[in-house]
């Protein structure tokens, strides 16, 4: 119970500091809250899409500066201390559980001390997250976290590997035999499979959890240390992303300088050319920031810890009524951990109480130094640096203003807002110097959002039914590849959706807020029917089952050629 409620305490303190005190403008590498200037080479630019919900969370500045400071402060202290104290337990735990797989550790404790390791492990993800600045600040300290939690997921790791082939009927089976993965197939013959049965021990609840598991706990722990080390962090941006950001705006620059002598002929190739190629351009770069963003981050440690509460709470009923029902009265070793949990809420007031109290100013943590005097700009924006693209985005806005007809010459063309930018010619693209401002951006991102909130618990669903076994329904093999194509929809329909959706609000104007209820329902339809077209089971047809897989390329075909059409027609 104590690990399980630490784990939440702390969870709840990164989803506090991210609404109240995370600052998205703020260079966890350098030494000023915003770059000064917004040049591609930079390693580091403020992310767009906590820029935008923040912003809309903090529409209303309840909280002032100072406050701001006290708060991030009080959270990096008690975030830090909880995370100290989690770390050691969970090496402790593992550490003491691999000394007793000698002295007959039977696998059903096996599996429960794992999935204790886990919360300390995804405790410690959570501080990682958001002690980039604190940790930057004091590369040591930083040095010595990350290495202790090599260890920790190593071991982790290494443990999770053998509960892969626990069944039920060898839970009283000695742990270390696991570590045999012939012992592992042995066993499963032996208990589960009939001569005349073709199940494969892959197919098992436990094999797959033990896959899922392994690849959650390495996902989280590179994107984390990729984002926690400044050559790493450099290396992605300039070796990978600007290489194919540059890939594309030399493609779109050069579909800018197409010259037509008809004004009709300029207007189709604005329609059925730059403008799709341009929504694949944004597809990408919304989808970057999206996956990179604080926000996606504080979602995915949310995901790793029901994870693991819903492994742990298995593992327990699995057990034999007896030993359940012994290990469920309230005794000593029941009680103290609940009381025990009431350490960390102290600590985690008085430190909060401390910061509140004191009359100096708190210390803003900076890479290579502490600043008492840093200035705070949570909620103001500055609309120049948002998304790290501003130089990009203006180079392809130029190229397009020479194709795109002016609105009041070309009735076809959408009409949007005038701004400071915005130039006679292809005036609805000047926004996209800050393609935050797009009024299509907030329902663009708030659908696959949504999306990945639902994507989440389908697949908890399909895998698992959440009984008294937590028995899989589905193996993975079948949610991925067949029956679900989960891949093919991550990597096929779910980018031609956000394409879609991005081109409908290029040549939309949603700035009202009917056009914008409208709009929202558009994207949900279109992401609906993608999603249901790409599954193959509610489609039992021979040549769909084929053709599944690729229905998201099939659909948006079909909607160009009808765009193709219309256009020609109009």
């Amino acid at each position: 119970m104590r690990f399980i409620g630490t784990a939440y305490f702390v969870l709840l303190l990164v989803v506090a500091s991210y609404f109240l005190a995370f600052d998205p403008e703020k260079d966890p590498f350098g030494e000023q809250s915003i770059p000064t200037v917004p040049t591609s080479n930079a390693c580091w630019q403020p992310n767009t899409i906590d820029q935008l919900f923040i912003n809309w969370v903090r529409k209303v500045p309840c909280l002032t500066s100072d406050t701001r400071r006290r708060l991030r402060s009080a959270f990096d202290e008690s975030i830090i201390m909880l995370c100290d104290v989690q770390i050691v337990t969970g090496l402790s735990i593992l550490s003491s559980s691999y000394i007793l797989l000698s002295c007959g550790l039977d696998a059903s404790h096996w599996q429960i001390a794992v999935y204790l390791a886990w919360f300390s492990t995804v405790t410690h993800l959570s501080g990682l997250t958001v002690l980039r600045t604190y940790l930057n600040a004091y590369p040591w300290v930083k040095y010595i976290r990350v290495i202790l939690m090599s260890a920790l997921l190593i071991l982790l790791i290494a443990g999770l590997i053998p509960t892969g082939f626990v069944t039920y009927g060898g839970l009283a089976s000695q742990a270390k035999c696991y570590f045999n993965v012939s012992y592992g197939y042995w066993r499963f013959d032996q208990e589960i499979r009939y001569p005349s049965d073709p199940s494969r021990i892959e197919d098992t609840a436990s094999w797959q959890a033990m896959i899922l598991s392994i690849i959650l706990l390495m996902s989280g722990f590179i994107t984390r240390s990729v984002k926690l080390f400044r050559p790493l962090s450099t290396a992605f941006r300039l070796r990978i992303r600007q290489p194919l950001s540059g890939w594309t705006r030399g493609i779109l620059e050069r579909l800018g300088r197409l010259n037509t002598p008809h004004r009709r002929s300029e207007v189709l190739i604005s329609k059925l050319v730059i403008k799709p190629a341009l929504a694949i351009f944004l597809m990408a770069r919304l989808n970057c920031d999206l996956f990179s963003s604080m926000l996606f981050e504080v979602y995915w440690l949310f995901v790793i810890l029901l994870w693991g509460t819903v492994k742990l709470l298995g593992a327990r009923n699995m057990r034999s009524d007896d030993i359940a029902t012994a290990e469920n009265q309230w005794t000593f070793g029941q009680i103290l951990p609940v009381l025990l949990l009431f350490g960390p809420i102290f600590s985690t007031t008085g430190i909060f109480v401390f910061r509140f109290t004191d009359k100096s100013v708190p210390i803003i943590y900076h890479s290579g130094r502490t600043d008492q005097m840093a200035s705070e700009i949570i909620p103001l924006r500055n609309q120049d640096h948002l998304s790290g693209q501003a130089t990009e985005s203006r180079i392809i806005s130029d190229s397009l203003q020479d194709v795109e007809p002016s609105q009041h010459n070309s009735p076809s063309a959408s009409v949007t807002p005038a701004s400071p930018t915005t130039s006679s010619r292809g005036g609805q693209f000047a926004y996209l110097e800050d393609y935050s401002d797009a009024s299509w951006l907030p329902i663009c991102v708030a659908s696959p959002f949504l999306l990945i909130v639902l994507a989440t618990i389908f697949l908890f669903g399909t895998i698992y039914n959440f009984g008294v076994s937590f028995e899989s329904q589905w193996t993975l093999y079948e949610v991925w590849i067949s029956y679900f194509n989960g891949l093919y929809f991550l990597l096929i329909s779910y980018p031609c959706a956000c394409a879609t959706t991005i081109r409908f609000g290029l040549g939309m104007d949603v700035h009202n807020r009917q056009r914008k209820f409208w709009f929202f329902w558009l994207c949900a339809i279109v992401y609906a029917v993608y999603f249901f077209a790409t599954i193959e089971f509610l489609f039992p047809f021979e040549g769909w089952s084929k053709a599944a897989p690729y229905a998201g390329l099939i659909v948006t075909l079909l909607l160009y050629i009808c765009h193709v059409i219309s256009s020609l027609i109009t």
